[in-house]
């Protein structure tokens, strides 16, 4: 036997009620026979397929390295019971290994392998049939001698043969010796886990008030002295442990609020920036869709301007428009190259005394009842023309080259040191095969008589067919009219909407934008408004000022179309047959009533195809007095004096009877035989 097994000593009689002689073989009261088979089956662990005895090969120096290894696998001092076993049982050992091989080693088939390292454990061993049931082992026995289970020697198996004779054994039994076991892999030790924040933070929190809980016990110093932590009061409780997470939660709730609000402006002033930002991108979208647009339009002006024979303006509306686009600046110069190009093709009008001004009356729309009119068809016959008339003479003096241009458009003007004017000619630029003509309406105050056939002082069907005032629609200057049906219109149907539209139609036949000129008496109001105020006492205050109103709104749209607004005299008076005290009074009746609804009138169309004869003497002098500067007589034949201080022209009436006697006046313009209505009118009174 080694030195180092240790003999382990049983009672057999008091521990398993049998005696030892019974193992010994000898004879006792419950003896075998001697030299009997020693039968280990009643010693096998029930459960582990093990012997319940094992060697415990271990000496001092092993045992304490284990001890040292893992100390509370093994202590001397405690007893263990079934409950509170160690790690590993130390009398039976081989359970312990059995069941850690269950646990980590490989999983048995139940078949021996004779590759196996020498001095394995086979879970197939029968201590009454042999180590292997299904045979021999290692080809010899155990141990190169041989193992018979008949006649089992205890102190025989370790020595070598075995010879077969029974000998009486020990008292001490000593098991059979197993291989030892693979030394057990050393587990990590873990260390103990750190608090954690939040129980160091509670141990920290409940420290006063477990110390008030739970006093500490009295201590003794070295001086002897008995001592004992005081027990904290409610007040360093709550200094202690309450005050300090309150002042942190306030703190946590000012830094979230803090947070929150720097978070939440944040936000909003995100939300403004976007916002700002969206505004300038969609504000400059707009202003880049304004100045595309602004340019289109100023392209259109220029383009009209040009049409017009106005150069000079196109020229300049192209330079107001200011860009950093070099595309469009390019487009902008090769317009202005072309204009000038197009400016020194034209040819200048140096005779301004020769240019006509063809004058007409409020036109008729009606001749079947303005020929058939009882008390003034002849008159209207012998004075007046169509609308029908008139588009046809404008067709022909526009196919015949002429343009149409105003006093602006050959005369300028400027004031001296005493506040006079001076006037001078003004170079009228046109091309080689266009001629300059003017154009001029008097009566447009819509008499009455006209249109008011049975005095009710409102237009009716019993009127001669004129119509009866210029209104705005949509923008737009129209005539009203009542037609021989009693029904109401608006539409072309006198002269101002007429020329518009033929204007419209055909810009180039007016000079730089130039209209005609207007000529009304106001003796009855102007335009077809009863503005005099005699009507407030006839019609009523209201009824008054209501025409006023409306007919302000016309006259400045007349006046934005190009306009030139005229007196007639304010009673149609021939101011040359009257005296200058008439004139004077007339005339002064005329600035009260009319010029308020008008506003500055410089021009004077002579009412009756009349003039004044001397432009130095009385009559002069009062009319000059008013403000009067540009005077309109009636002629035979074109004239236009430029005078220093004022204009003086003669105008060429258009009447039934001139196209009728006195054609050859305008047969340089247009054909009267064309023009003339010979159906409507017959025979023209002379």
């Amino acid at each position: 036997m080694d030195k180092n097994d240790f003999d382990i000593d049983f009672d057999f009689d008091k521990e398993y009620g049998l005696d030892e002689d019974d193992l010994s073989g000898q004879a006792g009261d419950n003896t075998q026979a001697a030299g009997q088979d020693f039968d280990l089956s009643q010693f096998e662990d029930d459960g582990s397929g093990g012997d319940q005895f094992q060697d415990f090969d271990m000496d001092d120096e092993e045992f304490a390295k284990l001890m040292e290894e893992d100390p509370g696998q093994m202590d001397a001092d405690q007893d263990y019971s079934e409950n509170d076993a160690p790690e590993e049982d130390l009398i039976f050992p081989r359970r312990d290994r059995q069941q850690s091989q269950q646990d980590d080693g490989p999983e048995y088939d139940g078949q021996y392998d004779p590759q196996q390292e020498q001095g394995g454990y086979d879970p197939n061993y029968d201590p009454e049939q042999g180590y292997d049931a299904q045979g021999e082992y290692d080809q010899g026995g155990y141990d190169q001698g041989g193992y018979d289970p008949n006649n089992y020697d205890p102190q025989q198996f370790d020595q070598g043969d075995y010879d077969g004779q029974p000998q009486k054994p020990k008292k001490k039994l000593t098991l059979p010796k197993l291989p030892k076991l693979p030394k057990r892999e050393k587990k990590e030790r873990r260390e103990p886990a750190k608090p954690s924040l939040v129980s160091r933070f509670m141990d920290w929190y409940m420290e006063p008030i477990n110390r008030r809980k739970n006093p500490e016990p009295e201590t003794v110093d070295e001086n002897g002295r008995r001592r004992r932590r005081k027990r904290p009061t409610r007040a360093q409780i709550i200094k202690e442990a309450y005050l300090p997470p309150l002042f942190a939660l306030i703190a946590a709730i000012l830094i979230v609020s803090f947070v929150t609000g720097a978070l939440t402006n944040a936000f909003k002033q995100k939300k403004i920036n976007d916002d700002k930002k969206a505004a300038d991108a969609l504000q400059a979208s707009q202003e880049a869709d304004r100045i595309a647009n602004e340019y289109q339009e100023l392209l259109a002006k220029a383009a009209e301007q040009v049409t017009q024979y106005d150069y000079d303006g196109a020229i300049a509306t192209l330079e107001s428009f200011q860009t950093d686009n070099t595309d469009v600046q390019t487009e902008i110069n090769s317009k202005k190259a072309e204009y000038l190009n197009a400016k020194a093709s034209l040819q200048e009008w140096k005779d301004y005394s020769t240019i006509p001004n063809l004058s007409f009356h409020v036109l008729i729309q009606d001749p079947v009842r303005a020929f058939a009119d009882r008390e003034n068809g002849g008159m209207y016959n012998r004075n007046f023309v169509t609308t029908e008339e008139f588009e046809k003479i404008l067709n022909q003096i526009y196919n015949n080259g002429y343009v149409l241009v105003d006093f602006n458009s050959f005369v300028s003007s400027n004031v001296d040191l005493t506040g006079s004017a001076n006037f001078a000619y003004n170079t009228i630029w046109l091309p080689a095969n266009k001629k300059p003509i003017m154009l001029t309406e008097t009566m447009v105050n819509y008499f009455e008589y006209m249109v008011d056939g049975n005095k009710d002082g409102e237009p009716d069907a019993a009127g001669a067919g004129f119509a009866n005032k210029l209104v705005l629609q949509n923008g737009e200057i129209k005539a009203a009219y009542v037609d021989g049906s009693g029904q109401s219109n608006v539409g072309d149907y006198d002269f101002v909407p007429i020329l518009e539209k033929f204007i419209e139609e055909h810009p180039d036949f007016s000079y730089k934008g130039a209209r005609a000129t207007l000529a009304v008496t106001g003796s009855q109001g102007v335009f077809g408004y009863r503005t005099d105020t005699s009507y407030v006492s006839s019609r009523g205050q209201e009824y008054y000022d209501g025409q006023v109103s409306q007919a302000k709104e016309v006259v400045q749209a007349l006046r934005d179309k190009g306009y030139t607004i005229a007196c007639f005299s304010y009673s149609n008076k021939d101011y040359r047959q009257i005296s200058v005290n008439e004139i004077r009074t007339d005339i002064q009746n005329f600035t009260n009533q009319a010029i308020p609804v008008l506003g500055t009138v410089d021009t004077i169309v002579f009412a009756r195809a009349t003039d004044i004869d001397d432009y130095s003497g009385n009559k002069f002098t009062v009319l000059y007095e008013q403000g009067y500067r540009y005077f309109v007589g009636q002629g035979t034949e074109p004239k236009t004096d430029i005078n220093i201080t004022y204009v003086h022209q003669n105008r060429l009436m258009v009447t039934g009877n001139a196209m009728a006697w006195h054609s050859n006046m305008f047969s340089e313009m247009f054909d009267c035989n064309v023009v003339l209505d010979s159906t409507h009118r017959g025979s023209v009174p002379n």
